[in-house]
C-alpha cells in the first residue's frame, strides 16, 4: 500500500543518515587518529634527533655509498693489503690453492684476526656463490659484496653502540652532532665507504663494544661480563697488538685519584672465577693464532714483522700529527676539538680526562714510533681511526661546552652558528679530499706542502696539471725508514 511505500522509504532513509554519520564519524575519529600518531611520531624524533640520523645515512649509504669505492673492479676490496687478512679464508676453507694464494700465505704476516672478523659474510658470499652458480673461490662477486656489506653492518653497529654509549653522559643533540662529524668529517668515511675492509673499521666496532661494557661494568660494579669483555680484548690484540691500549680506559674511566684505581683493581680482581676465566678468553683469540702457526709453519711463533721495529728514542710525533705526508689534525682538522675536550674535561667533565689524556698521549707516541711513522698507503692517519670511538667522548665534552656554555642567549646562538659552520667547512673538506685520494690527487705514500696546496680544493684536476702535480710528490726511501732516518 501506499502507506508501506512510504514508511519503507522512511526507514530506508533513516538508515542511510545512520550510515552516513557513521561512517563521517569514523572517518574523523580515524583522521584524528592519524594526527595524534603523526604528532607522537614528530614529537619522538624531535627528541630523538640520533633516530632521525640513522634512517638518514642507511638512505645515504644506499643511494650513494657505491660512489665512493676505491677498488679495482676484478677483485673489489679483496687486493693488497686486505687480501692478506682475507686470504686464510679462501686457501683454507675453499678448494682454492693457486700459485699467487700460496704464495701470500706463505709470506703472509698477517694474523687470523681479520678473517675472524670477516667470516660470517665470507659464509654469505660462499652461500649466493653456491645458488647463483658463480665461481667458489672465495673472490667472485658475492664475495667481494657480502665482505663489504659485512663492513657497513660492522660500522653501523659500532654507531650505534657508541650513541648508547654517549648517551649516558650527554643529550641526544650532542650526540648527534658527535655521530655526524664521526662519520662524514674524519677519515672513518674513506675506511667505511672506501676502503673500509682494512682493520680500522672493525677496530672501531670492537673499540665501541670494549667501551659500553667498560662503562657498564665500572658504573654497575658487577664483573660477571668481564670474561666477555676480555675476549673482545683479545680479539683486538690479535688483530693489532698495539691496539691493547684502549684497555687504559677500563682502568682509568672515571679515574681522578690514585686511591680510586687501587679500588678499580679491587673490583677487578673481586671475584678470582671471573678473572681466571676472564684471562683465558682473553688469551683464546692469541692460542688460536698460535696454534696456526704451529699447525701450518711447524712453530709456535713467527716474528711477521720481522726487520721493522719501533725506534722509541725518536718518535715522529709533530710529522705525525701534522704533517703533509699524513698529519693526523691536517686531513681530520675536526679532531682537534677532540683534544680540547681533554683539556675541558680536566675541570667540566673528570671522568673522561684521565683515560682519554692517558690513552692517546701514550698512543701517539708509540704510533710515532714506529718506523714507518706514516703507515703506508692512507688517507691521512688511518692508524687513529678506530681510537675515535673513545676519542668520541672528549669530542662530545668540547661539542657540548660550545653549544650549551654561554648564559647569554645571543652569544648561545652566535657560538653555535660558528660551530656548525666549523663543522660543515670539516665534512666538505673531509669528503673533498677523500675524492681526491680516490683518483690520486692526493697521493697514498709521497705527499708534500707543495703537492698538497697545488691541488687544495680542487675536486678535478686536467691531464696537465696532473703532470705538474704528479713532479711535485715525493716517494719515502723505505730502506731508509726501517734503518732510523724517519724524518720527512
Amino acid at each position: 500500500s501506499g502507506s508501506e511505500r512510504i514508511m519503507a522509504s522512511m526507514c530506508l532513509f533513516s538508515v542511510t543518515i545512520k550510515a552516513k554519520l557513521h561512517f563521517n564519524i569514523s572517518f574523523i575519529t580515524l583522521a584524528a587518529v592519524e594526527m595524534n600518531f603523526l604528532k607522537a611520531i614528530f614529537f619522538y624524533l624531535s627528541r630523538k634527533t640520533s633516530v632521525v640520523f640513522f634512517v638518514v645515512l642507511i638512505i645515504i649509504t644506499i643511494d650513494r655509498g657505491n660512489r665512493w669505492k676505491d677498488w679495482d673492479e676484478k677483485l673489489g676490496p679483496l687486493t693488497s693489503d686486505v687480501q692478506e687478512y682475507y686470504s686464510f679464508l679462501p686457501y683454507h676453507l675453499l678448494d682454492n690453492k693457486d700459485s699467487v694464494l700460496k704464495h701470500n700465505i706463505d709470506l703472509n704476516k698477517r694474523t687470523i684476526g681479520m678473517s675472524i672478523m670477516y667470516s660470517p659474510y665470507f659464509a654469505i658470499g660462499h652461500l649466493e656463490a653456491k645458488i647463483t652458480n658463480q665461481k667458489i673461490d672465495g673472490f667472485s662477486e658475492p664475495y667481494q659484496k657480502w665482505i663489504h656489506i659485512g663492513t657497513l653492518i660492522y660500522v653501523f653497529l659500532a654507531l650505534l653502540i657508541t650513541r648508547r654509549s654517549l648517551l649516558k653522559f650527554f643529550d641526544d643533540t650532542i650526540v648527534t652532532i658527535c655521530l655526524i662529524i664521526l662519520v662524514f668529517a674524519t677519515n672513518l668515511f674513506y675506511y667505511t665507504y672506501s676502503w673500509g675492509e682494512m682493520p680500522h673499521a672493525y677496530l672501531f666496532f670492537l673499540y665501541s663494544i670494549f667501551i659500553y661494557m667498560s662503562i657498564n661494568l665500572i658504573r654497575s660494579s658487577n664483573v660477571k661480563n668481564l670474561p666477555w669483555l676480555f675476549l673482545v680484548l683479545g680479539l683486538i690484540t690479535l688483530i693489532r697488538p698495539t691496539d691493547i691500549l684502549i684497555v687504559l680506559f677500563l682502568m682509568f674511566f672515571e679515574i681522578s685519584k690514585p686511591l680510586q684505581l687501587l679500588v678499580r683493581i679491587a673490583l677487578l680482581f673481586a671475584r678470582l672465577k671471573k678473572v681466571v676465566l676472564a684471562v683465558i678468553l682473553f688469551l683464546l683469540p692469541i692460542v688460536a693464532q698460535l696454534i696456526y702457526w704451529k699447525i701450518t709453519k711447524g712453530v709456535w711463533y713467527i716474528s711477521s714483522y720481522k726487520g721493522e721495529s719501533f725506534f722509541f728514542n725518536d718518535a715522529q710525533i709533530l710529522n705525525f700529527i701534522f704533517s703533509y705526508k699524513k698529519g693526523w689534525l691536517l686531513y681530520t682538522p675536526i679532531m682537534s676539538l677532540s683534544l680540547i675536550g681533554i683539556a675541558i674535561s680536566y675541570k667540566y667533565k673528570k671522568e673522561f680526562f684521565t683515560a682519554s689524556f692517558l690513552y692517546i698521549g701514550i698512543t701517539i707516541y708509540l704510533l710515532s714510533c714506529w718506523w714507518d711513522w706514516a703507515y703506508g698507503g692512507s688517507f691521512g692517519c688511518r692508524a687513529l681511526v678506530q681510537s675515535y670511538a673513545l676519542l668520541v667522548f672528549p669530542l662530545a665534552v668540547s661539542i657540548n661546552f660550545i653549544w650549551n656554555s654561554a648564559k647569554n642567549l645571543l652569544l648561545r646562538y652566535i657560538s653555535r652558528g660558528i660551530l656548525v659552520l666549523v663543522i660543515l667547512f670539516s665534512i666538505k673538506l673531509n669528503v673533498l679530499q677523500s675524492g681526491q685520494y680516490k683518483y690520486n690527487i692526493i697521493h697514498w705514500d709521497g705527499m708534500t706542502k707543495a703537492a698538497y696546496w697545488f691541488s687544495f680544493g680542487d675536486e678535478q684536476v686536467t691531464q696537465t696539471e696532473m703532470d705538474s702535480l704528479v713532479k711535485l710528490f715525493k716517494r719515502p726511501n723505505h730502506t731508509q725508514l726501517i734503518e732510523g732516518k724517519r724524518d720527512e
